[in-house]
């Protein structure tokens, strides 16, 4: 893999060549105008008297001609002289993917006045914090996987077993060190800050967040490439047998996919704006929440859906935030025996989600029944609401591991990025 190095431009010299530049800017455009006018009264409309009075005035504001120093290249391209760009130094080094952090200073106890050199160590040159062969016990406590071959195995999931993105390295750490961070900061277990963070592994808080940011957004590339849903012969395989009792293949039963849909909130903080507070406030929640779609299919594969703003509904949010269609799209290209088997998406009795369910693709809904005024439940009534309410449970595993992180957990805090 190769680094990226950012694109150089051109240097715009120092605060004096910055403000001689507005200036020619000024008089280009008073060039141009002039050009463009049918009559003029104020200056000259010779562009060549004009050209004349910036190159002059340039040359009267740049450092003298005995000077070492040469005029900027940017005052020059403004003036209309020709002049080579000289581009600022890149930020990075070609061929250097680290830096090495801060150095510390080991004899705090010895001034500067005793005339003795102080002894400092880089954080490149002491032993890895972690590396291979750590109990499961302890890669359990600070990450939150089973055991150090979960974790291995994740991330070349993660990785897709390209073994340069496994080892690129953005700071002096090792390539283990880098990821078993990452996973130990998004679990949030051990240390919920970044100072805490850089203080136990070395390099600083910046270098750090470039190695989360970059760990996460593979993370979200392998999330993306993976299939939304399973499809219908998955689920009959991966599911338990006991849903076999109730969503089985057998004559006069149709063929389904089964989805259960459910609704969790992000802690958000208070906004100061008037318009943010009240988009993302939930009167469920009593407080301010980023809301979104968790599904769980019979098999147990989960799906995550984007966050929204608190203030919406669940029924707005089903019908709106886009996984009605991909399920359209999905039960359509992906057919069993030549017929589409359609998705039955199971709520809670709040939803009101059935007419938008049969608009994409005629898929099936099931949820509790509701009462009609004051009256009572039939027996059969209550008996189907009970089995419904007992399926989504399910779901609610589903919800618990989606917010198992520390730093989902945490919720939306001042300074994310939205």
């Amino acid at each position: 893999s190769t680094i990226n190095i950012p694109t150089t431009r051109p240097s715009s010299g120092n605060a004096r060549d910055r403000g001689v530049k507005r200036q020619l800017d000024e008089v280009n455009s008073q060039i141009s105008a002039s050009k463009s006018a049918e009559s003029s009264t104020s200056p000259p409309s010779d562009s060549a008297d004009w050209r004349m009075v910036t190159q002059q005035l340039a040359e009267k504001q740049s450092p003298h001609k005995g000077s070492n120093l040469k005029m900027n290249s940017s005052v020059a391209k403004a003036a209309g002289f020709q002049s080579e760009e000289r581009p600022s130094p890149p930020a990075k080094t070609p061929g250097q993917c680290f830096f090495h952090s801060s150095v510390k200073d080991k004899s705090s106890t010895k001034s500067k006045a005793s005339g003795k050199k102080q002894v400092k160590i880089l954080v490149a040159d002491r032993d890895p914090i972690v590396q291979l062969g750590m109990t499961n016990e302890e890669v359990q406590h600070r990450t939150g996987c089973k055991s150090e071959k979960y974790m291995l195995f994740q991330i070349f999931a993660i990785c897709e077993g390209d073994i340069d993105l496994i080892c690129k390295r953005y700071t002096s750490l090792t390539w283990y060190e880098e990821w078993f961070f990452f996973f130990e900061f998004m679990y949030g277990r051990t240390f919920t800050k970044w100072w805490s963070a850089s203080k136990t592994y070395g390099p600083t808080v910046k270098h750090l967040m470039r190695v989360f940011r970059f760990k996460l957004a593979l993370v979200r590339r392998a999330r993306e490439r993976w299939p939304k849903f399973v499809s219908f012969e998955e689920d009959i395989e991966l599911r338990k047998p006991k849903w076999n009792a109730k969503y089985s293949e057998r004559p006069g039963v149709e063929k389904m996919l089964v989805v259960m849909w459910d609704m969790t909130g992000i802690d958000a903080y208070k906004f100061s704006s008037a318009e943010d507070q009240r988009d993302t406030y939930s009167k469920y929640y009593a407080g301010n929440k980023f809301k979104g779609g968790i599904g769980t299919q019979l098999c147990g594969y989960g799906v995550t859906w984007e966050l929204w703003t608190g203030h919406c509904s669940d029924s707005t949010y089903h019908e709106e935030s886009g996984y009605l269609q991909e399920q359209e799209e999905f039960q359509k290209r992906y057919l069993v025996d030549g017929e589409i088997v359609r998705f039955c998406n199971v709520h809670d009795k709040g939803y009101r989600v059935r007419a938008a369910n049969e608009r994409h693709g005629n898929q099936l809904t099931a949820q509790p029944v509701f009462g009609k005024s004051d009256l009572r439940f039939k027996g059969r009534d209550t008996l189907f609401s009970a089995s419904i309410a007992s399926d989504r449970g399910g779901n609610e595993r589903t919800v618990n591991v989606s917010k198992r992180s520390g730093y989902v957990k945490r919720g939306y805090q001042p300074g994310m990025d939205p």
